[in-house]
C-alpha cells in the first residue's frame, strides 16, 4: 500500500498575548480552549495535569464541523482577531476570537451567521461547553507525529458542570455570556 502525503494544515492558533498566565487556542473544527497555567506545573505530565475549559461550536445540535474545510481569516491591519469559517448548508458561520492584553486575559468570541441565499432558512448552530483535563478536551491533537483527529463524541461523553441562568452559562468563576438576536436554549444536563 502506497502512503499518501497530506499537506500540513494549522489545526490551532494561539490567541492570547505574550507572558500571560492564561492560554487560549482556537481550533479549525470550531472549538476554543482556555487553559489556566499552574504555578507548580513542570510539564512532565502535561496532558494529565493541566485543567482547561472549552466551547465547541457545532453544525446543529451535535455534528462537528469538518476541519478540513475550514477557511482561516486574518485581519490585514494586524489586529490579532483570529477567525475560522464554516458552512451549515446555506449559512456561513464565522467564529472570531480575541483576548485583551493583560496577565490574566479574557477571551471575547463573536459568531456571525450569514445567509448566502435570498430565501428564508432555518438552521441550528449549537455549542458544547466542557471543563476537564486538557488531554481530554483536545483529544486527537497532533503534538507529536500523529494525524489530527478531533472527535466531538469525546466531549459528548464527558460530563458537563456548566449551567445556564438566562443567557449566562457558568462553571464556578468561568462564565460565557450569550448575546444574540436568535432564540437560545441550553441543556444543563448535557452541556449544549
Amino acid at each position: 500500500m502506497e502512503s499518501k502525503w497530506l499537506r500540513p494544515i494549522t489545526t490551532r492558533r494561539y490567541i492570547h498575548c505574550p507572558k500571560t498566565e492564561r492560554m487560549f487556542t482556537i481550533w479549525s473544527e470550531g472549538k476554543i480552549i482556555f487553559g489556566e497555567m499552574m504555578e507548580s506545573f513542570d510539564g512532565k505530565k502535561y496532558w494529565d495535569e493541566v485543567p482547561c475549559s472549552g466551547i465547541w461550536f457545532t453544525d446543529g445540535d451535535k455534528n462537528q464541523f469538518d476541519f478540513k474545510k475550514t477557511v482561516n481569516h486574518f485581519r490585514e491591519d494586524g489586529i490579532p482577531v483570529h477567525s475560522v469559517e464554516h458552512n451549515i448548508n446555506d449559512i456561513k458561520v464565522n467564529i472570531e476570537a480575541i483576548t485583551n492584553v493583560c496577565r490574566k486575559p479574557t477571551c471575547f468570541i463573536k459568531v456571525t451567521l450569514t445567509n448566502t441565499t435570498k430565501k428564508d432558512i432555518n438552521e441550528k448552530l449549537g455549542f458544547f461547553v466542557r471543563s476537564g483535563l486538557e488531554g481530554t478536551l483536545v483529544y486527537g491533537a497532533p503534538d507529536n507525529y500523529t494525524s489530527y483527529n478531533p472527535d466531538i463524541n469525546v466531549w459528548k461523553e464527558h460530563k458537563s458542570d456548566w449551567t445556564a441562568d438566562d443567557k449566562v452559562i457558568r462553571n464556578g468563576e468561568e462564565f460565557i455570556t450569550v448575546k444574540s438576536n436568535f432564540a437560545f436554549t441550553f441543556d444543563n444536563k448535557n452541556g449544549y
